[in-house]
């Protein structure tokens, strides 16, 4: 079966990656570098797959103006149409929403209108709202049915634009896979779910970073962070409850560390006497080569703390919202939820 993957993150190569070895089959990639991808990684993936496209990534260094957004969109789906020159049996998807996802699609259905669209988990959206909100053309009702017929005439997307309810909700994504099938959100209970299994995710992250052991002192406690502009006026509430436990596991003994998410530009000052890990390297790296067992992994909604569950460290969210879905999920999977 030929298939070809559409991605943005490390999180998402974890997930395919693992897929492909585990069902090998002639496999296609599009890769939006929205993270660091080093020339050995590259280099990897080049030869897992069969024809690999890189593109840039839809977070840039530069900030673009809208002109600019319009012509590297346009730049993209160009790109993506001369690679789409096979025909696909299905196509794995993550960003739903965006329009380069829906113009390969389309350019998928041109070459076999018999093709399969699925969506590959990305993150927690899968299991609950993370709070964060929609701007621009997004932030209401009447303005996201502006942006439909704005940009599928811009584009000439047509039937293939479509805004679901959440990521994955796409109309014409007929199957999701995702990690704990009997927890997805409910917005998506009425897709078709494939499981991707525990084997999978582990062969997934031994091909993603394979490396020299990294020592990190025990017993240590990892701040995993989520983008802290999400928070907006509760930031000094976030950076309180940092502290405090911080404070916790210095008076326990333990050795403090921190992974701010990749595009983070600020400092939490609670964290300020932390070891700080490169963001651009993901946590699962650090997890998966560290020569310390004895972690505890602390957060409030990153998806590193479903990895870090999965890889079996004691994973702790910090309650800071009524988001009552999400602590719930939380639950099932074995994170604690501390008030």
């Amino acid at each position: 079966m030929k298939q070809l993957f559409v991605f943005h993150t490390q999180y998402n190569l974890i997930l395919a990656t693992g897929f492909v070895y585990d069902e090998p089959k002639q496999n296609d990639l599009i890769l939006f570098k929205d993270f660091a991808l080093t020339e050995e990684l590259q280099k990897r993936l080049e030869d897992l797959f069969d024809r690999v496209l890189l593109l840039e990534g839809n977070f840039t260094k530069r900030k673009l103006s809208v002109y600019q957004k319009y012509l590297k969109i346009k730049r993209d789906c160009k790109e993506i149409k001369i690679f789409i020159n096979e025909v696909y049996e299905r196509v794995f998807i993550v960003g739903d929403v965006c329009v380069q996802e829906m113009a390969t699609m389309k350019y998928a259905y041109y070459q076999n209108t018999a093709c399969e669209f699925a969506w590959l988990e990305d993150g927690s959206n899968a299991y609950f709202h993370n709070g964060v909100s929609s701007g621009g053309l997004g932030r209401n009702a009447f303005l996201r049915f502006v942006r439909k017929h704005l940009l599928s005439c811009l584009y000439s997307l047509h039937g293939f634009y479509d805004l679901g309810k959440c990521f994955g909700d796409h109309r014409l994504l007929t199957k999701i896979y995702v990690t704990f099938p009997e927890y997805v959100r409910h917005e998506l209970k009425h897709k078709l779910r494939q499981e991707i299994t525990q084997q999978q995710f582990f062969k997934g992250m031994q091909f993603m970073y394979q490396g020299k052991p990294y020592h990190m002192f025990g017993p240590s406690v990892i701040f995993a962070m989520d983008k802290l502009s999400i928070y907006g006026d509760q930031l000094p509430i976030v950076d309180k409850i940092i502290s405090q436990e911080v404070e916790e596991a210095l008076k326990a003994g333990k050795t403090i560390y921190c992974k701010y998410h990749p595009r983070e530009t600020e400092k939490l000052p609670a964290l300020s006497q932390s070891n700080v890990l490169d963001s651009k390297i993901a946590m699962e790296y650090y997890l998966t080569n560290t020569t310390n067992k004895d972690i505890t992994v602390i957060g409030i909604k990153s998806t590193s703390l479903q990895s870090s569950r999965k890889m079996g460290f004691e994973t702790v969210s910090l309650k800071l919202s009524d988001n009552n879905d999400m602590y719930s999920f939380y639950n099932k999977i074995g994170i604690i939820v501390r008030q």
